[in-house]
């Protein structure tokens, strides 16, 4: 009829009435010191502070004074101020520009911390703009380089302009290439023409090689037909002249001729004289008239035929007081023939015939 309470006890090691012989655990039962600073007996078993409380928290400060307020500063003076202001640390430094507390480095001109000037130019502007040429002088003209670039070098300018170039060319006149012409000009363009004139058209060598021609060139050596002439007809030379027979008319290489009666395209019959036998009157003859070959005189019934030039004297009567004709010779007549018959002139010229006397 137990209540399980002669079994039932603390079963707590660290409590004050532990009881190890119980079995049944009743925390209730179970007693504590009164702080944690004690022990079951009341006695403190942790640190007495300065001020005598058992675990209490009061300490000395770095002035000795219990639960006092002075303390070390960052830099372990007892009631110092610290890093002095604007120092980085309790010497006094500063951080330098990349950040280091007493650290040497610095901004250069080009404001690059711990820079190397590298916006300096030669003449030392930041950021300026003069530099060194290739002859190594700052903001420099570059004296020493040749033309081809090189410092110092010994290439040079050709009369020409061309870098170490060899200047005219050989057999040339001028840079160009180009070369004298004929007149001594550089570059020229004359040539010597088919006549060896410089600078020539052929024109003084040039004319009618046709001999046949009036205006044949006997020194030309290129032909030219444009430059002939001719005469105006085959009848005439190259000065207008009658080249051929110029006939009785005047007439060049006409066809008329005298006829027998001694006209110029005469038909003959200009010189025929009639008189009349036997007959009361004779017809008047001509008076100095000039008779050519072939001429007839009729004289009645019968007719008189000169073969030469005659000239009629004048026209009178017979001595028998019959009209007739009476000729005079220019040149003797080689014969007379009357009435179709030839007869010999006499000695005296004067043939008398069927009662007419016909005077030579």
């Amino acid at each position: 009829g137990g209540d399980n309470s002669t079994c039932t006890g603390c079963q707590d090691t660290s409590a004050c009435n532990y009881d190890g012989n119980a079995i049944i655990g009743d925390s209730s039962l179970c007693e504590y010191p009164a702080s944690p600073n004690v022990n079951c007996a009341g006695v403190c078993i942790v640190a007495v502070d300065c001020a005598g409380t058992c675990g209490g928290s009061a300490v000395p400060d770095c002035k000795n004074v219990c639960n006092g307020t002075a303390t070390y500063d960052v830099c372990g003076v007892c009631g110092g101020a610290g890093v002095p202001s604007g120092a980085c640390n309790c010497a006094g430094d500063i951080l330098d520009c990349a950040g280091v507390c007493g650290g040497g480095a610095t901004y250069d001109a080009c404001g690059v911390c711990n820079g190397s000037n590298t916006c300096v130019d030669c003449a030392g502007t930041p950021y300026g703009s003069a530099s060194y040429d290739s002859c190594g002088v700052c903001n420099g003209s570059n004296t020493c380089v040749d033309c081809a670039g090189t410092p110092f070098g010994s290439a040079s300018f050709d009369v020409c302009g061309v870098c170490g170039g060899s200047g005219i060319p050989s057999g040339a006149c001028n840079c160009a290439g180009d070369t004298t012409d004929c007149s001594g000009t550089c570059g020229g363009g004359k040539t010597v023409d088919a006549c060896g004139v410089c600078g020539g058209d052929n024109s003084v060598c040039t004319g009618c090689m046709d001999v046949a021609s009036c205006s044949y060139d006997a020194t030309a050596t290129i032909s030219d037909p444009s430059a002939c002439t001719y005469p105006a007809s085959t009848l005439l030379d190259c000065q207008g002249n009658c080249a051929v027979a110029t006939d009785c008319a005047g007439v060049c290489g006409g066809s008329s001729s005298y006829d027998d009666c001694g006209v110029c395209g005469g038909d003959g019959t200009s010189c025929v004289i009639n008189c009349t036998w036997p007959g009361s009157q004779a017809e008047i003859c001509p008076d100095r008239v000039t008779e050519y070959d072939g001429m007839v005189q009729e004289a009645g019934p019968y007719e008189a035929y000169c073969d030469t030039a005659v000239e009629i004297a004048t026209c009178m009567p017979t001595p028998d007081g019959v009209d007739g004709c009476f000729y005079w010779d220019v040149v003797p007549c080689d014969g007379c023939c009357w009435n179709g018959i030839c007869e010999e002139l006499s000695s005296s010229g004067i043939e008398e015939t069927g009662g007419v006397g016909c005077i030579y």
